[in-house]
């Protein structure tokens, strides 16, 4: 917990200091949006039927006019990622394949760096640090097997960190209305400590609508 303490009182220290600077350009609102996520690594040999999982992220953004063209945007969001699969489960000498939707739920710090293109349109780039709050799974399709449809299992990951690099264009629809197509890419293996040596990275594609309510 002390690296999350740690992460937050830089992220104040940050805009505290740059809205005492430019105070007059700060804008802040929330964001929410759809999350395409996947893993890259070990587990697509050993799984190949592992598909990507759809889900949402929903959180606060911040901007900070640096220059006329370029500010700096931190936020803080609650993603959930993780991907799908297909087990096989050996019963009564038969077997079925079981569809599981695999979560893992994050609770995410992006700290972009926004380059406007136009008065519109524009890239974003930055690093991106995020604690795996939970994993999930539920059973999507027991495939003719006992497994119940519906069932959820969860599991505490006290924190787990994650690192990496988040990518983005963003559109200003109207004014204070802004649209983005990002992609993260993990550099962290998530599966460290688990029962196999697998090394696996997070990838998101993500679609998020931001509206900054002042």
């Amino acid at each position: 917990m002390d690296q999350i303490k740690n992460y937050f009182l830089f992220i104040i220290f940050t805009i505290g200091i740059l809205g005492n600077v430019n105070a007059q350009q700060f804008k802040l609102g929330p964001l929410v949006g759809v999350n395409y996520s996947d893993f890259v690594g070990d587990l697509k040999g050993f799984s190949p039927a592992l598909k990507p999982r759809i889900a949402y992220h929903v959180g606060i953004v911040s901007t900070f006019k640096l220059t006329n063209s370029i500010s700096l945007s931190p936020r803080l969001m609650y993603s959930s990622q993780g991907f799908t699969d297909k087990i096989e489960v050996r019963e009564n000498l038969e077997t079925y394949l079981v569809k599981t939707n695999q979560g893992l739920n994050f609770l995410n710090i992006p700290l972009m760096v926004n380059f406007e293109l136009n008065e519109r349109f524009g890239l974003q780039a930055g690093p991106q640090i995020g604690f795996l709050i939970n994993t999930t799974a539920v059973t999507t399709d027991n495939g003719g097997s006992s497994f119940e449809e519906g069932s959820k299992s969860t599991i505490n990951e006290d924190f787990k960190l994650d690192y990496g690099a988040r990518l983005a264009l963003f559109y200003e629809v109207v004014e204070n209305l802004q649209i983005e197509l990002g992609y993260y890419r993990g550099f962290s293996n998530i599966s460290r400590n688990g029962f196999i040596n697998f090394s696996n990275n997070n990838s998101v594609f993500q679609l998020s609508l931001c509206y900054y309510l002042f």
